[in-house]
């Protein structure tokens, strides 16, 4: 009887799985479709900034446990919620971000500048980690608001424990800032100052 309990879940979490993969790839292709359809301009006003140091801080281990000192378990959780649903906010930005630059870069895929196909193939490739991290990232704290297991062990999920996913992260989507710049000034040098301000 308990083998036949511990085969359906792993069958209930496969099935998730895929349900997520499969949200995932189409959520992709739409974000895709529609971005392909409009212009640069377009393009960077679909970007949010981010303020990396403001993430930086929300992520420091050491002002999370001088918040955790100071205050009582219960008021911590509750101030730990909302620090969770910033870091969340912050990923979906940087995933968005991600997302149009992307599509910015294969707009710049069939020029006939050889320099411009290799800046726009640059951005496209740097886009894939902070797509990928900010993925995990967003999935990992969706499952901590989801699932409030660690409250029920009495245990505040901790944002330090990112810390190894940041580490890749923030490099990678300074990558990323870094090649878009570089694009944009080389076709379209107008936009380069907005594009700086929407990141």
């Amino acid at each position: 009887m308990l083998s036949g309990a511990v085969g359906l879940s792993v069958v209930a979490l496969a099935v998730c799985c895929l349900c997520i993969v499969f949200s995932g790839v189409i959520k992709y292709h739409r974000g895709r479709r529609r971005l392909r359809q409009i212009g640069t301009s377009g393009i960077l006003a679909c970007l949010s900034h981010v303020d990396m140091g403001a993430f930086r801080q929300l992520l420091d281990p050491m002002e999370e446990a001088f918040l955790r000192q100071s205050h009582s378990r219960n008021e911590f959780c509750e101030m730990q919620k909302d620090r969770i649903g910033s870091a969340f906010g912050y990923l979906r930005k940087m995933a968005n971000n991600a997302i149009a630059l992307q599509a910015l870069g294969y707009r710049n895929l069939r020029s006939a500048n050889d320099t411009q196909r290799f800046l726009a193939r640059r951005l496209i490739d740097r886009a894939v980690p902070v797509r990928m991290f900010t993925f995990v990232g967003i999935w990992v704290l969706r499952i901590w608001r989801v699932l409030p297991i660690r409250r029920l062990l009495l245990v505040s999920p901790s944002l330090a424990d990112l810390k190894d996913l940041m580490a890749e992260l923030l490099p990678a989507y300074e990558q990323l800032k870094e090649a878009a710049l570089e694009l944009t000034v080389l076709t379209e040098p107008e936009f380069g100052t907005e594009l700086l301000q929407n990141l």
